[in-house]
């Protein structure tokens, strides 16, 4: 999730936990701390290592309570030597909780978190709400401001703010879940075995993008989990190739296609000197093209299988405007007569 919202989180659960005893520093300090664990997109010397590092250590469910210790500590300590008051307990419960909030949040979003870092890379995702989700973030700005007017109540308003917006989290899944298994039953009806997953679109939560791959094919769609019709499938060839599997070798190609976790499409395409290949995350995409997405790695080969140039990141330019799309993936998924 963005920064903002993650802060915005942060800001409540230490507020609902510990804002009774630290007033407004504690929704404060949680706002900072829940912004925290992103700072490892600072590290990496590109943007491969940066793919690879982000969602990592700084996610772990180990985080937030040990280093959440730690920093109440040295918080206490310097506030004592100010000739303050701090007690312990209060302030671990704000560092901890708004760390430990930042991966739990980002473990709702497609992209996927480490929460085991770093005794294992794997990647957790429950795909309920896009990585920016405006409604989310008003639930909890509007929480935080009603907070402020009735100061006196704040504790309890963040932890009613803390209930309803887990509820939306919660929406979201379940509508993921309804999209899923309404594209399967669709598919099945069509007699094809495919693999399906199900994945929130940008600014509309109702709206879902369905990537089926069978044994030769990549479908995509849309589909409107609240009143799912007939999904308007597109379709692709989906054939191994040698340079596709040369530039999954390359350590960009790697590390690309463990954070796609296989949810991808890609291209092979003759130039005038040697072969462009393209590999596409398709868990995102402006249109419903079963070979591209928004974003990707490409590089290109020699004849015989040698590097010429890349692999490069690179990302599709969006044509057209934001409402232009939006309008168009409604009418992809309205409903309508199989």
């Amino acid at each position: 999730m963005d920064p903002f919202s993650q802060a915005l989180l942060g800001a409540v659960v230490a507020q609902a936990a510990a804002g009774r005893r630290l007033g407004p520093r504690a929704a404060l300090w949680g706002a900072v701390a829940g912004a925290t664990p992103d700072l490892d997109m600072l590290f990496g010397s590109d943007f491969f290592s940066q793919l690879r590092r982000h969602r990592g250590i700084t996610h772990a469910l180990w985080f937030g309570p040990v280093v959440g210790a730690l920093w109440a500590w040295m918080h206490v300590r310097w506030q004592r030597r100010k000739g303050r008051s701090a007690p312990f307990a209060p302030w671990f419960a704000v560092f901890a909780l708004a760390l430990l909030s930042h991966p739990l949040l980002d473990v709702c979003t497609p992209y996927g978190t480490q929460l085991l870092a770093p005794f294992s890379d794997v990647r957790f995702a429950w795909h309920a709400v896009p990585v920016i989700e405006p409604r989310y973030t008003l639930i909890l700005i509007a929480g935080l401001a009603a907070g402020w007017l009735l100061r006196g109540w704040a504790p309890a308003i963040a932890g009613f703010t803390l209930v309803i917006s887990c509820f939306y989290l919660g929406w979201g899944w379940w509508l993921n879940q309804r999209a899923l298994a309404f594209a399967e039953a669709q598919l099945a009806a069509r007699g094809a075995t495919a693999e399906v997953h199900a994945f929130p679109a940008f600014f509309q939560m109702s709206q879902r993008r369905v990537v089926a791959f069978t044994d030769h094919e990549s479908w995509v769609g849309f589909v409107d989990a609240t009143d799912p019709g007939c999904i308007a499938w597109d379709r692709a060839p989906r054939r191994p190739h040698p340079l596709v599997e040369a530039l999954r070798e390359t350590r960009e190609g790697a590390i690309f296609s463990w954070f796609t976790d296989g949810v991808e499409a890609w291209a092979v395409a003759r130039e005038a000197v040697g072969w462009r290949v393209e590999i596409f995350d398709l868990r995102y995409g402006l249109d419903a093209r079963a070979n591209r997405g928004l974003w990707g790695v490409w590089a290109r080969f020699s004849d015989d299988g040698r590097v010429l140039d890349g692999p490069r990141h690179f990302t599709v330019p969006l044509k057209g405007s934001l409402n232009r799309w939006i309008g168009w993936t409604r009418a992809a998924a309205a409903p309508a007569g199989c």
